[in-house]
C-alpha cells in the first residue's frame, strides 16, 4: 500500500528541511563540498541554531518478495545487526527502480521509465529526525544525467528540438530543482550545436553527471556524437563517436551559461553508462582537486584509450599536464562504471566483473577497488562475496553511501537476505553489517546528514 503523508505535517515538515537545507555545510555521498549557494555566495547569515536530533541517519531502498515493491526503512546504525522488511516506513511510487543521490538531509530518487518521462520522488529528514515525503516529480524530457549544485537538483538530458526549429535536435535541456520543494527554478535548453571547436554539424553534445564545484559553477563530462533517433520527446542518447580518443569536460554557472572546457586525448570519454543513463566520473577532494576518471568502457565504441584519470587542479584552465593516472595498468585493463570520493586521495570504484564481457547493459559489476590518487595505487576489496555470486538489479545499479571516511554497500549475495557491507579504505576489507531480513535486494543506502 503506497502511504501519503498528511498535509498539515507536510507544510511543517518543508518549512523545516527548508531552512535546513540552506544552512547545512557537509559532504554528499559524491564526497563533494556543499557550503555555498549556486551564485558562490556565502549561506545565509539567519542561521537555524536549532540542533539536529540525528535519528534516522540511514535511508535504505529495499525490495520484498512481494512482486516489484519498493519500500523504505531508517536506520541509526548498519555496521551490524538486522532488520525485517516488514518494519517497512512506507512503500515508494512504483517504478522501475530508482536512481538515488543524498545531500545534507535530502534523498533524491529518480527513475527514467525506460522509453517515457522520468518520474522523481524526494524525502527530507527535518530538525526533529523526521523523514518524510518532500514532493513527487516528472521530468517530460525524460533524462539521462543527475546531480546536486548548491541548492538544486539538476536534471539533464541531450537531443531535445530547438524552439521554433523543428529540424534542430541539438538541444541540451537542464532543470534546476529547489531542493526545499523541488519545485523548477529553471528550465533551459541550450544549443550544443558546435559547441566545441572542431564539431561537425551532424553532432550533438550529451553530458555526464553533475559536480559541484563549490564557486558557483558546476562542471560536467560531455560526448560528442551523431545524434541518436529515439522516440519523440525522450532525447537523444549516444550516436557514432567519431574522435573516441578524446574527453571533454564542461563548466556551466548557475543560468546555464557555459563558461568554459577541459580537453584532452590522454582518455577516452569520462562517463559511466548504464542503458541510456550516464553516470559520474568525477570527484573533488578537500583541497579542491578535481579528478576527471574515465572507467574505459569508450573502448567498446572504437576508442584505444584504456582506463585512467587526470587533474584538474583549483583555478586552472586545463587539465594538468603533469599528470596522468594509469588505472588500466594496476587494474590488469579492467574497466570500471562509477566512481565517489572517499575522503582525502581515494576513491572507490565500482569495476565491471569481466572487461570483456562490459557493456551499456551489463549488470555484472560486481568487483570494487579504492585507489589513491596521488600515490597511484589501487587495493581490491577483500571480504565481499564472490562477484558471481552477487544479483545484479535489472532497473538501475545500486547505491551506496560514503560517510565519514567509509563506505557503506548494498549487497545482494544470492539464496540469502541482502546486506550492507562496511569498507574500511585503511584495510580495504569489507565486513558484513546490517541484514535486512525478508527482502530480495536492497537498491540503494544514503546517509542523511
Amino acid at each position: 500500500m503506497y502511504i501519503n503523508f498528511q498535509s498539515i505535517r507536510k507544510m511543517l515538515f518543508l518549512t523545516a528541511v527548508g531552512a535546513a537545507t540552506l544552512v547545512s555545510c557537509s559532504k554528499n555521498d559524491e564526497g563533494e563540498d556543499k557550503g555555498t549557494n549556486p551564485s558562490g555566495g556565502n549561506p545565509s547569515s539567519q542561521e537555524d541554531t536549532t540542533p539536529q536530533v540525528d535519528i534516522n541517519k540511514f535511508f535504505i531502498d529495499a525490495k520484498g518478495t512481494d512482486g516489484n515493491a519498493r519500500y523504505i526503512l531508517y536506520a541509526n546504525e548498519v555496521a551490524s545487526g538486522e532488520v525485517p522488511i516488514g518494519e517497512n516506513k512506507g512503500q515508494l511510487k512504483p517504478a522501475n527502480g530508482y536512481f538515488w543521490l543524498f545531500n545534507k538531509n535530502i534523498a533524491a530518487g529518480l527513475s527514467y521509465e525506460f522509453r517515457g518521462a522520468g518520474i522523481g520522488v524526494a524525502y527530507g529528514r527535518n530538525k526533529a529526525g523526521e523523514v518524510s515525503e518532500i514532493a513527487q516529480f516528472g521530468v517530460a524530457e525524460r533524462a539521462t544525467t543527475f546531480g546536486f549544485f548548491g541548492d538544486y537538483y539538476v536534471t539533464a538530458v541531450s537531443g531535445q528540438t530547438i524552439v521554433g526549429e523543428a529540424g534542430a535536435k541539438d538541444g541540451a535541456t537542464f532543470t534546476l530543482r529547489k531542493t526545499t520543494d523541488f519545485s523548477e527554478a529553471l528550465n533551459k535548453t541550450i544549443r550544443t550545436k558546435n559547441l566545441l571547436p572542431g564539431m561537425n554539424n551532424d553532432e550533438v553534445v550529451s553530458f555526464a553527471g553533475i559536480l559541484d564545484n563549490g564557486n558557483g559553477e558546476f562542471l560536467t563530462n560531455m560526448i560528442v556524437s551523431d545524434y541518436k533517433d529515439v522516440q519523440p520527446g525522450q532525447g537523444s542518447s549516444t550516436g557514432v563517436i567519431h574522435n573516441p580518443d578524446v574527453v571533454y569536460v564542461g563548466v556551466f554557472d548557475k543560468d546555464l551559461n557555459f563558461k568554459r572546457y577541459y580537453k584532452s586525448d590522454k582518455l577516452g570519454y569520462a562517463a559511466g553508462r548504464f542503458k541510456s543513463q550516464y553516470l559520474l566520473e568525477l570527484g573533488k577532494t578537500e583541497n579542491g582537486n578535481v579528478y576527471v576518471f574515465s572507467g574505459g568502457i569508450n573502448q567498446k565504441e572504437g576508442s584505444t584509450r584504456k582506463a585512467g584519470a587526470l587533474l584538474i587542479k583549483p583555478g586552472a584552465t586545463g587539465f594538468d599536464p603533469d599528470y596522468f593516472f594509469d588505472i588500466a595498468s594496476v587494474s590488469n585493463n579492467g574497466i570500471f562504471r562509477r566512481v565517489w570520493h572517499i575522503s582525502g586521495n581515494k576513491f572507490f570504484l565500482e569495476f565491471f566483473n569481466d572487461a570483456a564481457s562490459a557493456g551499456l547493459r551489463s549488470l555484472d559489476a560486481h568487483r570494487y577497488a579504492i585507489v589513491d590518487v596521488e600515490a597511484k595505487t589501487l587495493s581490491w576489496v577483500i571480504g565481499l562475496p564472490e562477484p558471481a555470486n552477487i544479483n545484479g538489479i535489472t532497473s538501475n545499479p545500486i547505491t551506496p553511501a560514503i560517510y565519514q571516511g567509509k563506505v557503506y554497500l548494498p549487497v545482494n549475495e544470492k539464496n540469502t537476505d541482502p546486506a550492507i557491507y562496511v569498507i574500511d579504505p585503511a584495510t580495504n576489507a569489507a565486513t558484513k553489517g546490517l541484514v535486512v531480513k525478508g527482502a530480495n535486494v536492497i537498491n540503494a543506502i544514503g546517509r542523511f546528514e
